[in-house]
């Protein structure tokens, strides 16, 4: 039996060790504003919340059978159709209206890609986001009254993005 125990302890000590080494930005999604590299936004998985400088509240993601990539908390929201018909332009989800106003290419390090550019107006702000079925959630700016704020992805796939 104690031999038993040592095997079971094993096993767990490998399985633990290869978790720990999973890659941290499949967890978390940085963004960071340009001009102000200390102005720095991340969405985490685990726990699962939306953090903007030292302050971070809950955030809830879609599921499966919502067809969407999303994201929602009382900072910020964001919401893309999965396998969206080239037809549809607006949808609303969860409260908050989203239009694709454009599409566009988007070149990152010498990477180039489509990416859709959707707008929402949540709570007085108008939210513009980059956002690409393979690399994800790339860039958003936030417009308020009297200043505009742009993120960038510090990773090379964003939140929402299916590249392995």
């Amino acid at each position: 039996m104690i031999a038993d125990n040592g095997k079971i302890l094993t096993f767990l000590a490998a399985v633990l060790g290869v978790a720990s080494t999973l890659p941290v930005f499949a967890q978390s999604y940085e963004y960071v504003n340009p001009l102000n590299k200390r102005h720095t936004i991340s969405i985490q998985a685990l726990p699962p919340s939306f953090a903007t400088g030292d302050r971070a509240v809950i955030a809830e993601f879609c599921s499966p059978p919502d067809n969407y990539v999303c994201m929602s908390s009382t900072e910020f929201s964001f919401a893309f159709p999965i396998a969206k018909k080239p037809e549809v332009k607006k949808w609303e989800y969860r409260g908050y209206s989203y239009e694709l106003i454009a599409q566009e290419q988007m070149r990152v390090l010498g990477t180039s890609f489509k990416v859709g550019i959707v707008e929402s107006v949540q709570d007085g702000k108008k939210i513009r986001y980059s956002y690409s079925e393979q690399y994800g959630l790339m860039a958003f700016s936030v417009e308020l009254s009297d200043a505009s704020n742009t993120f960038l992805s510090v990773h090379r796939v964003g939140f929402g993005g299916r590249l392995k």
